[in-house]
């Protein structure tokens, strides 16, 4: 994700750790500009770039200092569309490529245009259909 699209206006979801069932969403209050990656106030870790956000919570009871939050934030969103498991993806020649089984049970490499993508799958722009039976990376299909 990008913090530059991380708005105020951003759909926030927040799942906590002890209280699965309390899933609640919040609102976006200040998100650290982009060019806090030049000033170290984001940091990669991991190949993973964390930028600081401040969230606005209801009051959610038992809800305790220092308990595991995860927060899922909407930066987009699109219904009715064609997605694949991001492994589905190759870019071994450079552009992004997507295998899928032709009528007779053949693998076909077939290139795509990507669109939103999450951590785990992608959406399909142009190159495949809805239906059409996807190779996963590794597995020999048919």
């Amino acid at each position: 994700m990008r913090a530059h699209k991380v708005t105020v206006v951003a759909l926030v979801v927040l799942t906590l750790g002890a209280l699965p069932s309390a899933a609640q969403d919040a609102k976006t209050v200040e998100v650290t500009p982009y060019v806090a990656l030049a000033s170290g106030a984001a940091s990669p870790v991991g190949g993973v770039v964390t930028f600081p956000v401040r969230l606005g919570l209801q009051h959610v009871a038992d809800l305790k200092p220092g308990m595991n939050v995860s927060v899922h934030i909407v930066v987009a969103r699109r219904r009715h569309v064609v997605q694949v498991p991001l492994e589905a993806v190759s870019r071994d020649t450079g552009s992004p490529t997507v295998r899928v089984l032709d009528a007779t049970g053949k693998q076909v490499t077939r290139p795509v245009k990507l669109g939103l993508a999450n951590n785990k799958n992608v959406e399909i722009k142009h190159g495949i259909t809805a239906g059409q039976r996807v190779v996963l990376a590794g597995s020999q299909g048919g």
